[in-house]
């Protein structure tokens, strides 16, 4: 190329500014030369060496990967194990690799060791014993305090003062001992027990009294000791020492530790170093000792410190790995927590507010104990004023009346002991009882002459017999055999012969049918009314009705016309059914009758229930009918009979009427169903209203009436239908709605 120059013999700058070109070699050219400018140069250097992230987390510059990770990875802090160290270690903490997510992350686990906090104080528990008991006008009891126990537990003592009951002859003093006294938990209500025990040699009653005390609040937990500062002063002899100076904000004591210092050589400063830690019992005071130990190469003073320090009261050990986890938001320091697991077995959970129980107030166990003493005061006083005494005079003869509580002494002849007759005075009868006599009366007494007069003396293997026992055993047959009645007889079961031997079998009825009174009438069956019961059951027994029920014996009612006329004809029992309620027997008897009356012929289904009681006969007899086939017309002003068939009922004036309801001399059956055809026959245009209402016959047994839609009014020549059914112990009354009853008949 023309002006070609070589490269070795181009000027070299130290620096190039933006407007300077460099040259080279466009290879998409073919070769061919080219230059760009530094400012251009540079531009296109930042854009291709700018670096990127892509998808997958490497550094791409111009548009390559480096396989190098543009950010680490986020660990994963996982809960390790937590460990509870001894009381006064330090606390620490370790992290432990523990592999990888799934993701790639690196996993650590945290393990961390908590020392032990100190034990804390056991709470005091009140201690009860009976102190001074003395007589007085008025009872009262007082706690006077008695010092400590042992164990630092507060002790009192209870005061009594007992009125004395009144003066009487040989009256004694209650007395009183402590008895148990139990520990309750805390928040429990104290108590207090008087309990008779028993009489002492002198006949005192011994009483006993057990209390049952909560107890005291949880005491505070133990304190740690706190290093405030070092005094340190010259000497000639090394010493230690502890100064208490007061508590911090917790309540942990404070101590200044003292030292004396021997001067050290050639004004080199003292070097101290750790020497021995010694564990004292908790109620030990804290000291240290100063120790020499040489120089150090310089020439320094070289000491030991030694120290004795006080242990907090042992705490319960630790249960579990003692690993909790709870969310620590908003506690507070100085306050106690408790830690409340979510369920059962779980270290995760939350933290509660330790709020201290109120300090115990005794007032209510004071004046129950008092009570409790006013109590047995005034028991004792009744059962002492109760007691009778007895005085004994001695008298020639018995006066008019006697005192009560006296002995009468009156002489009898004789001498030596046992000279007097004793009496007492009965108020209740106002004579003299005699109690102590020596006399005997023999009257009533057979002499030895007498008796063997009377008796005959008895030989063994022989015995005496009446005259009519004696002519009773010659009468019998010689080789006859007492009869052996059957074994297991059946209820009403009679004695039959058959093939030689006696047996226990069914009796016969007596009759080949069993035929009662109209059952139509059974509602006119009554004890003081129209028709006797035995009108209608015709003699026959309960038992005749069993070996009906049980031989399948035909059973009729005579039918007959109203009011016990003559015999219309009979229907025939066409079911009989038994059922037991206790002591009551039900016989059930079905019948269809067909009676005939004005504008119908009727056909009755019957259901009569016959009561008795067993052992003593026949009790009262009730029928349900309900009607087929029927058509009945009822003038105005009559009830309505509820037959279980057709009913017309005509109304021919406006207003109000009340319809009543009223069985027709039975009771309905289950479900049956009476319809009424109920028409205004009158031609005003005033609408009739009307309500409908049960007669004491229909209510009689219970029955209640439902109505649950309203009841329509009607208009001259209107009519209405009524459907009454009666079921479930009720009548329930429907109504259609009102309707011209001539436009409907064809």
């Amino acid at each position: 190329m023309a002006g070609t120059k070589d490269i070795k013999d181009f000027t070299k700058f130290p620096s190039l500014s933006d407007n300077d070109y460099l040259l080279g070699t466009k290879t998409d050219l073919g070769g061919t030369d080219a230059g760009i400018t530094v400012g251009n140069f540079k531009k296109q250097v930042v854009n291709d060496a700018a670096p990127s992230i892509n998808e997958n987390g490497y550094w791409v510059v111009n548009g390559v990967s480096t396989g190098e990770k543009a950010r680490g990875e986020t660990p994963v802090l996982n809960s390790g194990t937590t460990t509870t160290g001894e009381e006064g270690t330090g606390a620490s903490s370790e992290v432990v690799p523990d592999g990888q997510t799934p993701e790639g992350s690196p996993k650590y686990k945290l393990n961390l060791t908590l020392p032990r906090g100190s034990a804390g104080k056991a709470g005091k528990t009140a201690i009860f014993g009976i102190g001074n008991v003395s007589d007085g006008e008025k009872a009262s009891a007082t706690l006077t305090a008695d010092g400590e126990d042992g164990s630092g537990n507060p002790q009192y003592k209870l005061n009594l003062v007992l009125p004395a009951g009144k003066t009487g002859e040989n009256g004694k003093t209650p007395k009183f001992e402590a008895g148990s006294v139990s520990t309750l938990e805390p928040g429990q209500s104290a108590s207090a027990e008087i309990s008779f025990k028993e009489y002492d040699t002198d006949g005192s009653p011994i009483y006993v009294i057990s209390l049952s005390i909560p107890k005291g609040d949880t005491g505070s937990p133990g304190k740690i000791p706190v290093l405030q500062s070092v005094n340190a002063q010259s000497g000639e002899t090394p010493s230690g020492s502890f100064t208490q100076t007061g508590t911090d904000t917790e309540g942990n004591p404070k101590y200044i530790l003292n030292l004396t210092l021997p001067a050290g050589k050639d004004g080199q400063p003292a070097i101290f170093e750790q020497g021995t830690t010694t564990t004292l019992e908790p109620t030990e005071p804290a000291s240290v000792e100063v120790v020499e130990n040489g120089t150090t190469p310089e020439g320094n003073p070289k000491y030991i410190l030694n120290f004795s320090i006080p242990r907090g009261q042992v705490g319960k050990p630790g249960i579990g790995s003692g690993n909790v986890s709870a969310d620590g938001t908003g506690l507070v320091a100085g306050k106690k927590y408790l830690f409340v697991p979510e369920s059962d077995g779980s270290t995760s959970g939350a933290f509660v507010e330790y709020v201290a129980p109120e300090a115990y107030d005794d007032t209510p166990l004071r004046k129950e104990i008092a009570d409790n003493l006013a109590a047995a005061k005034t028991y004792t006083n009744e059962q002492i004023a109760g007691i009778v005494q007895f005085d004994i005079k001695a008298v020639l003869e018995l006066p008019d009346t006697g005192v009560k509580g006296t002995i009468y002494l009156v002489p009898k002849t004789g001498s030596g002991n046992d000279v007097h007759n004793e009496y007492i005075w009965d108020e209740t009868s106002s004579k003299f009882e005699l109690i102590g006599s020596t006399s005997v009366d023999l009257s009533d007494y057979y002499t030895k002459n007498e008796a063997n007069e009377r008796y005959v003396l008895k030989e063994a293997g022989k015995r005496l017999m009446t005259n009519a026992e004696g002519a009773k055993l010659e009468g019998i047959e010689s080789g006859a055999n007492k009869f052996q009645y059957p074994v297991n007889p059946g209820e009403g079961q009679v004695l039959t012969w058959s093939a030689g031997a006696a047996k226990w079998d069914n009796p016969a009825s007596g009759y080949e049918y069993i035929e009662l009174g109209d059952i139509l009438q059974i509602s006119r069956v009554k004890t003081s009314t129209e028709l006797d019961w035995n009108d209608f059951i015709k003699g026959k027994t309960m038992d005749d009705l069993e070996q009906a029920y049980i031989n399948n014996t035909p059973i009729y009612s005579k039918i007959q016309s109203r009011y016990f006329g003559e015999k219309m004809g009979y229907s025939q029992c066409t079911s009989i059914m038994k059922i037991v309620d206790g002591t009551v027997v039900h016989y059930y008897l079905s019948f269809v009758v067909a009676y005939s009356a004005t504008n119908s012929d009727n056909i009755y289904n019957y259901l009569i229930d016959l009561r008795g009681v067993t052992g003593e006969g026949w009790r009262d007899a009730t029928s349900r009918a309900s009607c087929l086939f029927t058509k009945t017309a009822v003038p105005v002003g009559t009830s309505i009979p509820f037959t279980g068939g057709f009913v017309i009922m005509d109304l021919s004036t406006g207003g109000s009427r009340d319809l009543i309801i009223n069985p027709p001399g039975f009771y309905p059956l289950q479900n049956s169903t009476t319809t009424i055809m109920l028409r205004n026959t009158s031609s005003l245009t005033t609408k009739l209203t009307f309500t409908i209402k049960l007669s004491s016959d229909a209510s009689s047994e219970g029955s209640k009436l439902l109505i649950p839609s309203e009841l329509p009014e009607l208009a001259g020549g209107e009519a209405c239908e009524l459907s009454i059914l009666w079921a479930d112990w009720k009548y329930i009354v429907r109504a259609s709605e009102p309707f011209n009853y001539k436009e409907y008949v064809e």
